[in-house]
């Protein structure tokens, strides 16, 4: 298995701390505008589907995001939202 994690950083170079941060709240992560815009959509969408309005999508649009990302990230989020439902439902254990 990769290691994900050494000498205080993630592989992806964020601090513990900003793990954290970024759980309570991803704006507070140190992802770019543009990943927290596409990533604020998606996180509607797989909580609230039907909150979800043209205009969230032209502001994900105004961020450099094209349609196909867009349709790829919701799905991918919702695919998540899924397996984790499935996991959750059928009690399914790490071996």
């Amino acid at each position: 298995m990769a290691k994900i994690y050494t000498q205080g950083r993630f592989k992806f170079g964020w601090t513990v701390e900003q793990v954290k941060a970024a759980q309570g709240n991803y704006l507070d992560s140190p992802f770019q505008d543009k990943d927290k815009a596409l990533l604020g959509l998606v996180l509607k969408a797989v909580r609230n589907s039907n909150s979800v309005n043209a205009e969230d999508i032209a502001s994900v649009r105004t961020h450099g995001w094209s349609d196909g990302d867009i349709f790829d990230a919701v799905t991918y989020g919702a695919k998540m939202v899924s397996t984790d439902i499935l996991i959750n439902a059928f009690k399914v254990e790490p071996e």
